[in-house]
């Protein structure tokens, strides 16, 4: 659901409250909670569904343990019609 200087509220779930810096924290994040309300699509967790597995942390991320692969894509050229 891109970045909107907060997490993605699909990632801050019961499963993954114990990973990185979520300090076993469960949150329901305004921004992206609204937008999956009216319908918007989270292209890397439609991609990758599991957020244990696959974690959206955006470049750069603090978290200890994360590598390269913590890398996503919060905006593709080309996606957005206008």
């Amino acid at each position: 659901m891109g970045d909107f200087n907060e997490p993605s509220t699909l990632d801050w779930t019961q499963d993954t409250a114990h990973l990185a810096d979520h300090n076993g924290l469960v949150y329901p994040w305004d921004t992206t909670e609204r937008l999956k309300q009216h319908g918007f699509v989270d292209s890397y967790r439609e991609l990758y569904p599991n957020p244990k597995t696959h974690p959206g942390f955006s470049w750069p991320a603090a978290a200890q343990g994360v590598g390269e692969t913590a890398r996503k894509t919060d905006w593709i050229k080309g996606a957005d019609e206008r």
